[in-house]
């Protein structure tokens, strides 16, 4: 966890900045007071902002049977990389930006490895946000750190 926190300190000595936000919530109904269901769901959003615009806007999270039934009505950007397009469900609206961001072999294999872990990512005009279920581990930070310095050019 160390190298992860020397690779944050080196991300906002460039201008970057970086919190983690607690998305846990929980949901019930009690009938008469008496708590009937209770359901409860876990989760941390991390988000970096980055110093400048990021030349695409994308979402990335696992390939799913929903996400394949999607892709019978609109098309979603293929890598010929078998073991990325067969994880990796990739949503953007700039495919040529996109594409040319994941042109690199280790950001497919980190991008894999986090929403393989059940993450999701999101790049939006400034922002990088890393939603997952649990505490970020030190290779998902590694990971995360590679990609956000990616996507900041």
């Amino acid at each position: 966890m160390q190298e992860v926190q020397k690779q944050l300190a080196e991300l906002e000595s460039l201008g970057f900045t970086y919190k983690k936000v607690d998305t846990t919530s929980s949901s019930g109904f009690e009938i008469n007071g008496i708590p009937v269901s209770q359901s409860t769901s876990f989760g941390v959003r991390y988000e970096w902002t980055l110093p400048q615009q990021a030349t695409f806007q994308a979402a990335f999270g696992p390939e799913s049977f929903g996400k394949k039934l999607v892709k019978i009505f609109k098309k979603e950007i293929q890598m010929d990389d078998a073991l990325f397009d067969d994880a990796v469900y990739v949503s953007t609206s700039d495919e040529e930006n996109t594409r040319a961001f994941l042109s690199d072999q280790t950001t497919r294999e980190n991008i894999a490895a986090l929403v393989g872990d059940g993450g999701n990512i999101v790049v939006e005009s400034g922002r990088v946000l890393y939603s997952i279920s649990e505490i970020m581990t030190p290779a998902q930070g590694l990971g995360m750190v590679h990609f956000v310095k990616r996507a900041a050019g």
